[in-house]
């Protein structure tokens, strides 16, 4: 049995999870290998979600397998014959990974965090917004990464602030940006799907498993670069939309309690948007003029 350590979580599996740290004690998640209790439907094309509840959640990937994510504890899969070790991994350590904190009661947010001065700034966007990217010139930088493709958070007890809990060391990333970093992209392993994004290790911060939260950032493009302050009610349609689980929540019946963490959330911590020219070749300017910013 493998023991992981990642976002505050012991995983105890079955698969190896190399983009994981090692970890020790007692599982909060078992990852095991076994058959789901329902078969996906013959009309979900390459890959989706089926059968969801509260506390349920089915997903299948043609070619790589069929897994059920349970009560915030347990990831059940049913690998296909040849399924690729990696993309298996990294679906676990992904989406599936995203349900089962949901299921506990997190919030997880499409997003990234980088540490600055011993707080959390995220950035958060729809696939192919930036986020990794941005996340990654300030990694560049000198500024620690926390998480990357999950943004992962909690509230603060008594009125502090919310925390951001740590990820995995290593991030994704597209071949243009990997190249304006001095990296090849067929030297790095591809992550799973149609999308040709890659794994590269990152320097994580070597701090506590949880962080406090700072700011959080929704990304956007445009002619010049500003940082816009969003109104509460926008504050709270940014975090709503950029939810990595916001697409099912009609299927899982809990929108009420997810809402009263963002809610809470946008009461808590600044949310912005971060406005930026599309220009890999001046993300060196976006990071100089945001120290000054945040």
């Amino acid at each position: 049995m493998n023991i992981y350590f990642a976002y505050g979580l012991t995983l105890a599996s079955e698969l190896e999870l190399p983009s994981l740290a090692r970890g020790e004690g007692r599982a909060d998640i078992a990852v095991r290998l076994g058959v789901p209790a329902e078969r996906p439907p013959s009309e979900i094309g390459i890959h989706g979600y089926y059968a969801l509840g509260p506390a349920v959640a089915h997903y299948v990937w043609r070619g790589v397998g069929c897994f059920a994510v349970r009560d915030g504890s347990e990831i059940v899969a049913e690998l296909e014959p040849g399924a690729d070790d990696a993309s298996v991994a990294n679906l676990i350590t992904g989406s599936l990974l995203a349900i089962a904190m949901h299921q506990r009661g997190l919030l997880v947010l499409h997003g990234c965090g980088v540490e600055i001065g011993g707080h959390v700034v995220g950035f958060v966007a729809d696939t192919g917004g930036g986020k990794s990217t941005t996340a990654a010139a300030f990694v560049r930088a000198g500024y620690p990464m926390v998480t990357d493709d999950l943004l992962v958070i909690e509230p603060g007890p008594n009125g502090t602030l919310p925390v951001v809990r740590s990820g995995p060391a290593r991030m994704k990333l597209w071949p243009d940006t990997l190249r304006t970093f001095g990296h090849e992209p067929g030297s790095l392993p591809k992550v799973v799907g149609p999308r040709d994004k890659r794994l590269i290790d990152a320097d994580l911060h070597t701090g506590a498993a949880w962080l406090p939260l700072a700011a959080i950032h929704e990304l956007a493009w445009g002619e010049e670069t500003r940082i816009e302050p969003l109104a509460p009610q926008e504050a709270l349609l940014a975090l709503v939309r950029n939810s990595y689980c916001v697409k099912l929540l009609d299927r899982m019946g809990n929108q009420g309690a997810f809402l009263q963490l963002c809610a809470l959330l946008a009461s808590q911590v600044p949310v912005r948007r971060l406005v930026r020219v599309r220009d890999l070749d001046r993300l060196e300017e976006l990071v100089e003029n945001m120290r000054y910013e945040i």
